[in-house]
């Protein structure tokens, strides 16, 4: 893939009035991020999906940074976060 995206399950798009390759912005309380929807039914309704490896688009700076303290590996993969059309 040539640029990361964001999974938004359809019932969700609807709601919130998003096309797949829509430009929205996801936000969260560490910030925000300008991205492409893929609308498409692979996340369950209500949760969002966003691939981490690209360098330009960081989602992981956007969650949470609290860390498990028995392996301590970091809980990059859940936060609430707020998804609206560009």
């Amino acid at each position: 893939m040539p640029k990361a995206y964001v999974e938004i399950h359809p019932e969700d798009a609807k709601r919130l009035k998003i096309s797949n390759k829509d430009q929205v912005v996801i936000e969260t309380r560490r910030g925000s991020l300008k991205i492409e929807a893929r609308v498409i039914d692979r996340p369950e309704p209500g949760t969002l999906f966003v691939p981490w490896h690209w360098e330009e688009w960081m989602i992981n700076l956007l969650t949470i940074d609290a860390f498990d303290p028995g392996s301590k590996e970091p809980e990059y993969k859940v936060c609430a976060a707020r998804i609206k059309k560009a």
